[in-house]
């Protein structure tokens, strides 16, 4: 299994010069819920939530981008290409007059496009349902 969403967090941390308790913190996140991340641990989308809501614009995307890599299964990353760009919102499924404004909304866009694109996978889409109960949270 692989850990996309442990080495973006990892490096958030180093380029923003915050530690992980601090994360922790600012995201209302229980002690130790990160190093949990590092040996595999995958957080469910409530936790994954709180996490992207602390972080900065430019790695939110980064981390959300991993944490959707991680669902999907080895044997069907080399046919999935996982691309989350809030500067290109016409890569989503919103109609022109309501496309996203802020960056935050731009990344939950793409995940509703990516989401869609996967639909007639089943298989793919069952290690993804998760992600539909984090965009209803945010609806």
């Amino acid at each position: 299994m692989s850990n996309y969403l442990a080495v973006e967090l990892q490096r958030y941390l180093a380029q923003a010069g915050v530690t992980a308790a601090g994360l922790e913190e600012a995201s209302g996140l229980p002690a130790a819920s990160l190093p949990n991340i590092w040996k595999g641990g995958r957080p469910k989308v409530d936790r994954l939530d709180k996490i992207l809501d602390a972080l900065p614009d430019p790695f939110l995307v980064k981390v959300l981008r991993a944490y959707i890599l991680d669902a999907v299964p080895e044997t069907k990353r080399d046919r999935v290409h996982v691309q989350v760009d809030p500067a290109n919102p016409g890569n989503t499924i919103r109609e022109d007059a309501k496309l996203p404004n802020t960056p935050k909304d731009r990344a939950r866009a793409a995940l509703e496009w990516f989401m869609a694109e996967i639909e007639h996978d089943p298989k793919l889409g069952s290690h993804l349902a998760d992600m539909a109960e984090l965009l209803q949270r945010k609806g």
